[in-house]
């Protein structure tokens, strides 16, 4: 066993109680990261989530006529300032989806957790729907890549983490 004082920097905590349920330690029932690791889950997607819909909201107000160039192509009005700022807003609601997620996965506990992915996923869909139902209503050739790959992908990630 281990002494408190050589613990990599942990204070007052030994080898044994951070390993939890592995071969070393078998015998203590105050094992810290089986408890971190029931957490870790909804926790990581989460912060998956928040992190990529951080960064395309990120992209799409730093830079939207470019970021419309690479959805729609060089096509005639997609450098106006008009489309430009719509899709500055469109990048602030993704933007502000991505720091809550972020910031609900360092502070709510699992039941919470499990209600916010949830919510995202639910948000997610609807932004979804919302950008196929432009292809299917006439207005756009196609759905974009990105959206098409991405959205869903998250949304899957949001449910499985919600209800494994």
């Amino acid at each position: 066993m281990m002494n408190r004082v050589d613990n990599f920097g942990i204070s007052g905590i030994t080898l044994d109680q951070l390993l939890g349920d592995s071969v070393f330690c078998l015998k203590h029932q105050n094992n810290i990261l089986p408890s971190l690791c029931k957490n870790m889950e909804h926790t990581l997607a989460m912060q998956i989530v928040g992190g990529v819909a951080l960064l395309i909201g990120l992209k799409m107000n730093f830079d939207p006529v470019g970021f419309n160039k690479d959805i729609f192509g060089d096509v005639e009005g997609v450098d106006s300032n008009l489309m430009s700022a719509s899709r500055m807003a469109i990048g602030g609601g993704i933007l502000g989806l991505g720091l809550i997620n972020l910031y609900c996965s360092l502070n709510v506990d699992d039941t919470a957790a499990k209600t916010i992915l949830t919510g995202t996923a639910i948000g997610l869909s609807a932004f979804f729907l919302t950008i196929a139902g432009a292809k299917f209503r006439g207005y756009t050739d196609s759905i974009p890549t990105l959206p098409m790959i991405v959205l869903p992908s998250m949304v899957v990630l949001c449910l499985y983490s919600a209800f494994m």
